[in-house]
């Protein structure tokens, strides 16, 4: 345990500096450009509508860095190899603190960022529970779509090597194929064989949704019920992507 606190420290020794300035950065935007912009624009909005947006855009931004981040840091690595090879971690930690670093981070950014603003805007019409546990779903809810997004990017980002091994800057045509292998398995998501196979153990999620409206902004956020198979399948996808991915990027960085 003391081992992979240590790899996470060393990981935000390495990143702490993105990390705070994508925090300070998205409490700017949210809380002083929307009162900026609402003062001094000509445009039929609030203040209160010039926050959401910016909140919008603050979470967007936050999903995409991750990943960004993840990159950085797994090409920093790379790059001092025979320190990461000879490690007495094994691959699998070392990268694993990689991605719980930075879905902590995420998780950590977008709490704030969301109960920030709802106490701001919303705090006449919610209770403070009500803008918890609203906070606290949302972020839940997109930290699981990251978890997803971070793991499909270790994935793209070794089979960008391996295809750089050979066809050196072609290599970029991976891009395309793992937009294509998204839009695959989404397919799949809606065929009558994963309905079969996965739509078991239903979990209705439809009481929280009352936690998540707001009488001016009906669609701020929807939550959808879910299956116990969906999450044992995409739970067992995660992990053995992780782990198969893990250990073919030690051979690829092992032969360059």
């Amino acid at each position: 345990m003391k081992s992979f606190v240590a790899l996470l420290q060393k990981e935000w020794v390495l990143m702490r500096g993105n990390v705070l300035f994508l925090f300070i950065s998205s409490l700017l935007a949210v809380f002083v450009l929307p009162y900026i912009l609402s003062k001094n624009m000509e445009i039929n909005m609030t203040t209160d509508e010039w926050t959401f947006l910016f909140l919008f855009y603050s979470i967007l931004v936050g999903i995409l860095f991750a990943p960004v981040q993840l990159f950085k840091s797994m090409q920093t690595e790379i790059k001092r190899k025979e320190v990461w090879l000879h490690s007495p971690q094994s691959i699998y930690k070392l990268l694993a603190a990689k991605v719980l670093f930075n879905l902590c981070t995420f998780l950590m950014f977008t709490f704030v960022i969301l109960s920030s603003v709802f106490l701001l805007v919303v705090s006449q019409e919610w209770s403070i529970i009500k803008i918890v546990v609203a906070s606290t779903v949302m972020t839940i809810s997109l930290t699981c779509l990251q978890l997803l997004i971070l793991i499909y990017m270790q994935v793209i980002y070794v089979c960008y090597l391996q295809l750089n091994y050979y066809i050196g800057k072609f290599a970029i045509i991976v891009a395309p194929l793992a937009l294509l292998a998204g839009y695959l398995l989404t397919k799949f998501e809606e065929s009558v064989l994963y309905r079969t196979l996965f739509q078991h153990g239903y979990i209705s999620l439809e009481p929280l949704q009352q936690y998540l409206q707001l009488s001016d902004y009906p669609l701020l956020f929807i939550i959808n019920s879910v299956y116990i198979g969906q999450l044992l399948f995409y739970g067992v996808l995660l992990a053995v992507l992780f782990m198969a991915s893990s250990k073919w990027l030690e051979k690829v960085v092992t032969r360059s």
